[in-house]
């Protein structure tokens, strides 16, 4: 019981944080002390075995999850330090009891770096989630990771991005596929954000939605024609310069896991068991849809957009089929469009209306210039 007594103590004192107005070095020390208290209370074998150790391991990760979103960097690192060493110092049994209060954490979704902690320890640990309990945990996971999308903190974002994949590379495999179609329908509505680290980590999340699912060729090929529909609109409507980018850096971290992914096996059922299932191949059309968008934005005089066009232009090159790349080298070369697709001529960014210039170059040196950089791509030869 006195053990119980001084536990509380700390944690009592912890959480009256907010109601101290004295010296703020000297609250900060009680602050550390009081988190080393609690560390070395719940890491104690003898404390393990109180019949209410489930009720102080709650307390006691809540107020840890707050310290560490204290003012003060000092006492955040004690606190990240102590969630650390309590974890550790769990065995099998109580592995699981840390892993519901991670994921309680998780969806309370309460300030940018506790929630930050919380979702890195459980990626840490999720794969020590037992099986019977992996699609449960998935299925209340899911609406979590849609609240934390909706956030505008870069932070959260980020933290998302690096725990998405240790995440999904457990429990994706539970994925139904109006599951993976709500993720990814969630993540689309971040991609024209104005935020470059919320519009990196969209498209990191959205690759690695598809490529953990149980059918990762088919929503890769799905993810492909849903962001070129966001970059071809009816005539006359303006497009984002950030959804311009954002599009663009999806598609080039997309195109290389399309070729790769080629041939692989997919996750049939429940039990994780792979089965050789036949590819949905990706159209050549859809690589030239790629092409022409890219060749288009390098006309705009936006500095992001031509940077974006380039960069998703060479993944295009580095990972061609054959069959494009011999129609990149064939005589006619690819023509500017047709009827069946619109391609916007305007862009705006705030209240600046952006115009794309058209090329100057002669047909002739075009030409000889496409030959001269398509004649080093790989897989082909360069058309006589």
């Amino acid at each position: 019981m006195a053990i119980e007594e001084k536990l509380f103590k700390s944690l009592d004192l912890l959480r009256s944080t907010n109601e101290y107005s004295g010296d703020v070095s000297q609250r900060n020390k009680e602050k550390i002390q009081s988190c080393a208290y609690v560390t070395d209370t719940l890491t104690n074998p003898t404390t393990r075995t109180l019949p209410n150790f489930h009720h102080l391991l709650t307390n006691s990760f809540e107020i840890l999850f707050q310290m560490c979103n204290d003012i003060e960097s000092d006492v955040r690192l004690v606190a990240e330090e102590s969630l650390n060493k309590i974890i550790k110092a769990m065995d099998n049994e109580n592995t699981n009891k840390v892993l519901m209060e991670l994921h309680k954490e998780i969806k309370r979704n309460g300030p940018a770096r506790s929630l930050k902690s919380a979702l890195w320890r459980f990626s840490i640990l999720a794969g020590l989630i037992r099986l019977p309990k992996r699609k449960q945990y998935l299925i209340s996971l899911i609406p979590c990771i849609v609240s934390i999308s909706e956030r505008s903190e870069d932070l959260t974002h980020e933290a998302l991005m690096n725990s998405l994949p240790k995440i999904l590379k457990s429990l994706g495999s539970f994925l139904s596929d109006s599951d993976v179609k709500t993720l990814l329908n969630t993540f689309l509505n971040n991609v024209g954000d104005a935020s470059t680290v919320i519009r990196r980590a969209s498209a990191n999340c959205l690759l690695t939605i598809c490529i953990n699912c149980r059918k990762p060729y088919q929503f890769l090929s799905y993810l492909l024609d849903t962001l070129l529909e966001l970059l071809m609109p009816i005539a006359g409507t303006m497009v984002s310069v950030f959804l311009v980018v954002g599009v663009l850096s999806c598609l080039r971290l997309l195109i290389p896991h399309i070729r790769k992914i080629e041939g692989r096996q997919e996750i049939q059922g429940s039990f994780g068991i792979t089965k050789k299932t036949k590819a949905i191949q990706v159209g050549e059309e859809k690589f030239v849809q790629v092409y022409r968008l890219c060749v288009h934005f390098l006309l705009c005089d936006d500095d992001s957009v031509m940077s974006a066009a380039l960069d998703t232009l060479s993944s295009l090159f580095q990972n061609c089929t054959r069959e494009f790349k011999n129609l990149l080298l064939s005589g006619d070369g690819i023509e500017a469009g047709d009827g069946r697709c619109y391609f916007p001529t305007q862009l705006y960014n705030a209240n600046v209306t952006l115009a794309v210039s058209k090329p100057t170059l002669p047909e002739e040196s075009r030409k000889q210039n496409d030959r001269a950089i398509f004649s080093s791509l790989p897989d082909g030869s360069a058309a006589e």
